[in-house]
């Protein structure tokens, strides 16, 4: 694995800086922490299709998808996080009034459930999950 150590990042509009200035708020300033860039970017992603898996689409950090059960997968994650206390979101792409939940993040891997409006766990549907959080 390589490291890119930046001191400066700049688009002729604004900076951004690899600084250890205590001050974390923003500020109104043209110089931005790169801290702020690399702490918010999402960890893991993948988009998803009961029928497809995770082929065909686009991931990051997730290297296979599981299905377990009607409407329960589970997606592997490349590079673990540093501990199970990251944040997740998973978003159902098809089928009206579905939601998506998280459960079971390990450091490796991060479960979803999708249900429909009635409770019930849903069949035939797709979506996205997106982790953010600190890598081992």
């Amino acid at each position: 694995m390589s490291t890119l150590n930046v001191a400066n990042i700049s688009d002729d509009q604004s900076t951004l800086t690899n600084s250890d200035n205590s001050d974390d708020n923003l500020n109104n300033t043209t110089t931005v922490d790169t801290k702020y860039i690399t702490n918010g970017c999402a960890k893991a992603w993948a988009r998803y299709s009961s029928s497809e898996g995770v082929t065909g689409f686009e991931t990051l950090n997730v290297t296979s998808f599981t299905e377990n059960a009607t409407g329960q997968y589970t997606f592997a994650i490349t590079n673990s996080f540093s501990g199970g206390l990251y944040c997740a979101s998973a978003t159902p792409h098809n089928g009206s009034n579905r939601t998506s939940t998280t459960s079971a993040q390990l450091v490796n891997s991060i479960q979803v459930r999708t249900f429909e409006a009635n409770s019930a766990l849903a069949a035939n549907c797709g979506g996205s999950i997106t982790t953010f959080g600190d890598l081992a």
